[in-house]
């Protein structure tokens, strides 16, 4: 049997798992060796869908809480052999966080990108380094077990006091969640506001999303969709034609070090497409607090003109001492080069998010330069 130590290691892991609600993620068990004929056991989590535990003969197993009586089955055969757990965050997926209070952030903040861009005839272009699956169901079994979109676009999209601003982004949502209740996500907010002759890169590395995405998306001449890695795709597709538009950066945030890959693809992307509006989004957690500073240092250290920080806190920042720094206290949106007057507009829109979306009366919002305009 499993020693009380490893037991503990075990629980502690799949706790984790279950609060940064993870889709998959990786269980070595070391030293096992290719002789257990275990059948593995089908079962699926709320909070993520799939759990390999993969030994050393390359067995994959689907699934979650008996991973613990499969441990102990492969303990049992092999009681000499240590087992050590290692959990890797590999894939994380949207459709448990769609129409959530940070996509309403973000999402609004585009269609304003937009509505500015296509105040001119000129085209622009759009890549998208993140771009999921397009289209998400908020009624389907994995949004309704976080029900972040019932506190999020479900709570505002039907207040008869919505500033006239939101009103390209809401209609667009309420067209969509008349039928099927569904919520459009970043590519196809900016393929439903832009015109013919713009045009559309979509960048997403994960198997599942792709396959949604070219489903979604696909049929459209505008639309190019790419299966690689966003950092790497923004750099090597930076920069695009026609060079007018703007960039969206979104990654899950799963490892410290997407902090740092952002600020480095962000910064290279400008260095190849300086007349480009950049746009990044993060979250706002307390226990990654020392990694977010680190990242806005890193662009106000850069010397490039023009970056505006927008940021929309749901909850007070002081961490629950049973949270452990864990949850989302809301989020940001640092961009390179905004349009004209979109500062302008966001003092108008970030109290009316703060004061509708946050909990308990204790939203609030945050608006500065990092680096002024030129």
């Amino acid at each position: 049997m499993l020693s009380k130590m490893e037991l503990v290691r075990l629980f502690l892991v799949v706790a984790l798992l279950k609060e940064l609600r993870l889709t998959m993620v990786i269980i070595e068990i070391a030293t096992v060796t290719n002789k257990t004929n275990i059948k593995p056991p089908p079962i699926f989590t709320a909070n993520f869908k799939l759990l390999y535990i993969q030994t050393a003969s390359n067995i994959k197993v689907t699934n979650n809480s008996n991973l613990i009586a499969y441990s102990c089955q492969i303990s049992r055969l092999y009681p000499k052999k240590p087992l050590v757990y290692t959990a890797c965050m590999l894939s994380y997926r949207h459709a448990f966080h769609a129409g959530n209070h940070a996509d309403i952030l973000k999402h609004s903040i585009l269609a304003r990108i937009v509505a500015h861009l296509i105040e001119k005839e000129k085209p622009f272009s759009y890549i998208d380094t993140h771009a999921g699956a397009g289209i998400y169901q908020l009624d389907d079994e994995w949004a309704q077990k976080t029900g972040e979109s019932v506190k999020g676009i479900c709570s505002i999209i039907e207040r008869p006091d919505i500033p006239d601003l939101f009103l390209p982004y809401i209609s667009l949502c309420r067209k969509y969640f008349s039928v099927g209740h569904r919520y459009p996500g970043s590519p196809e907010i900016v393929r439903a506001l832009s015109r013919e002759k713009d045009s559309l890169t979509l960048i997403e590395l994960h198997s599942t999303e792709i396959e949604n995405l070219r489903y979604i998306m696909g049929g459209d001449d505008r639309i190019h969709i790419h299966h690689r890695d966003g950092y790497s795709g923004l750099t090597a597709l930076a920069p695009p034609e026609p060079r007018r538009g703007f960039c969206l950066m979104d990654p899950s945030y799963e490892t410290a070090d997407d902090y740092i890959k952002t600020a480095d693809t962000l910064l290279a992307a400008h260095a190849k497409w300086p007349v480009g509006t950049l746009v990044l989004w993060y979250p706002i957690v307390e226990r990654r607090q020392g990694e977010l500073l680190a990242l806005k240092d890193r662009f106000f250290t850069s010397g490039i003109p023009g970056i505006l920080v927008a940021e929309l806190l749901i909850k007070e920042r002081a961490a629950d001492e049973e949270s452990e720094g864990f949850g989302l206290l809301g989020s940001g949106m640092l961009i390179i080069q905004p349009p004209w007057r979109l500062d302008t507009e966001l003092r108008e829109m970030l109290p009316w998010l703060a004061g509708s979306l946050g909990q308990e009366g204790k939203g609030s919002w945050n608006l500065e330069w990092i680096s002024e305009a030129p």
